[in-house]
């Protein structure tokens, strides 16, 4: 049996050896020479220019000059050696970008897509993995409230011992004023604050934190830490009833299209229901298939929902060359057009949410509520609520630039083969200035310091909804 066991345990560390580098013979790092990585990088910078649409709007509404720190960043790939270092210099530039869809990526992609390879795709996902901090856009749970950072989580030492209370205000990160600390993390613009801002903070030896709590200001150093992340079900999606305000509850913790039955059925089985107020809960719904929301809508309302869409996409070759051969649409028919001196393609159109043939006919308002953790598929769901005034958003905005879009172009490196992402459209609906790109409002807002839905065990509870949730108890005011 001990024979056994130290042949079990060889074999495990084996395996993690192969997991944790390029260690195996499959798994080894293509053999690129220096000019090789720096032309993969070259491709990479001029492709995000060629492709982005986003860049401009930034730098306008910011006054940061993201492409020329791309081309400032791209200029140091004379210096890298190895490819662990031609990664982290590709992931450093994407990052710039301050869009998460903007990485190295190779899930869910289209096997049509010429500007792929299959080496790419398996190369992307061990890198993914390999070197996940550098894909990685997590922080620690500090929250971001009225251009202030904020404790909003339990965070215990290894004894149990709270290292701050909640609601302390962040002052510094090791010694640096925390929003020093915080710019080369930060990736949504406030709007009123004018600076970029993240949801959270990265920390790096030695995690030295000073934060004020009342009138009292401490520094505390981290040396291990236990978080009470967030409530058991969060990611749990329901349909609930509350009979006692005739309240249709829908709570879709993400788009993903193969839970759209769930909420399907669970609408329809309330059909012969009293329903005064419909409620879509998405907060923490960080996207994936607009046909979710599409289709949950179909199923509640009673008349269609008319929403536009003035989309564009950057005119270049290779963007033409894409929709062209990839999405196969014939770009010739759109126009033309320059915005902000830059040239598009307009994409735009008009659509249609139809009620389904077992939809509820439900004819009051819809209720979104939509915290500062919604991204992608969610922001488009919440573009298209702003241009109808039966839906009410409810809760903080969350900084990104939010609009409809189509999923993520991908491209491969020319010598490495590994594939990233790249965010193709720009959404100019119901724009009046720049900033109106961003997500920056809501039709209800609720306290950014209120967010009890975060502390206990079970959130999304008709109990705890009703007894703690201020994003709800905003809905149970309106008339």
């Amino acid at each position: 049996m001990k024979k056994i066991n130290r042949i079990l345990l060889f074999l495990a560390v084996a395996a993690f050896s192969c997991i944790s580098e390029f260690t195996c013979q499959a798994q080894k790092p293509p053999k690129l020479t220096k000019a090789q990585m720096q032309e993969d990088i070259a491709f990479l910078v001029q492709t995000l220019k060629d492709v982005n649409p986003h860049f401009i709007i930034r730098e306008k509404v910011t006054g940061a000059p993201i492409r020329a720190e791309i081309d400032s960043l791209a200029a140091t790939s004379a210096h890298i050696k190895t490819f662990k270092d031609f990664y982290y210099l590709g992931s450093s530039i994407l990052r710039l970008c301050k869009d998460p869809h903007n990485i190295f990526r190779s899930a869910a992609l289209d096997n049509s897509n010429r500007y792929i390879t299959p080496e790419g795709i398996t190369l992307t996902n061990k890198c993914v993995m390999l070197y996940r901090k550098y894909n990685s856009w997590a922080s620690h749970p500090f929250g971001y409230i009225d251009g202030k950072y904020f404790v909003d989580r339990y965070v215990y030492d290894k004894h149990g011992k709270l290292y701050f209370p909640l609601c302390s205000q962040i002052l510094a990160i090791n010694d640096i004023p925390v929003d020093e600390y915080q710019k080369k993390n930060n990736i949504r613009w406030d709007v009123s604050k004018k600076k970029y801002y993240s949801s959270g903070i990265f920390l790096q030896n030695p995690r030295k934190i000073t934060y004020q709590y009342n009138d009292t200001v401490k520094t505390v150093k981290i040396k291990d830490r236990q978080i009470n992340n967030s409530c058991r079900d969060l990611y749990k999606e329901k349909v609930l009833w509350f009979e006692k305000d005739s309240i249709l509850y829908i709570r879709i913790p993400e788009m993903d299209y193969s839970k759209t039955d769930f909420y399907l059925q669970g609408i329809r089985k309330n059909k012969n229901n009293t329903i005064n107020k419909v409620v879509i809960d998405v907060r923490y719904n960080d996207g994936g298939n607009d046909y979710v929301w599409m289709e949950t809508l179909s199923e509640i309302i009673d008349q269609p929902v008319f929403y536009k869409e003035e989309i564009y996409i950057k005119d270049s070759p290779i963007m033409l060359d894409y929709m062209k051969e990839v999405r196969k649409e014939d770009v010739s028919l759109y126009a033309h057009k320059t915005i902000e001196g830059e040239q598009f393609i307009d994409i735009s159109e008009t659509d249609t949410i139809f009620p389904s043939l077992t939809s509820l006919h439900y004819k009051g308002k819809i209720y979104v509520l939509a915290d500062e953790n919604v991204f992608s598929s969610t922001l488009a769901f919440i573009s298209v609520c702003n241009q109808n005034t039966r839906f009410i958003t409810v809760g903080n905005p969350s900084g990104y630039l939010s609009g409809r879009s189509f999923d993520p172009c991908s491209f491969s490196l020319p010598n490495s083969k590994l594939i990233f992402g790249i965010t193709p459209c720009l959404d100019l609906t119901g724009v009046k200035n720049l900033e109106d790109c961003y997500d920056h409002r809501r039709d209800i807002l609720v306290d950014t310091k209120d967010c009890n839905y975060r502390y206990y065990k079970e959130c999304f509870t008709p109990e705890h909804l009703y007894e703690y949730d201020s994003y709800f108890k905003k809905v149970l005011e309106q008339k």
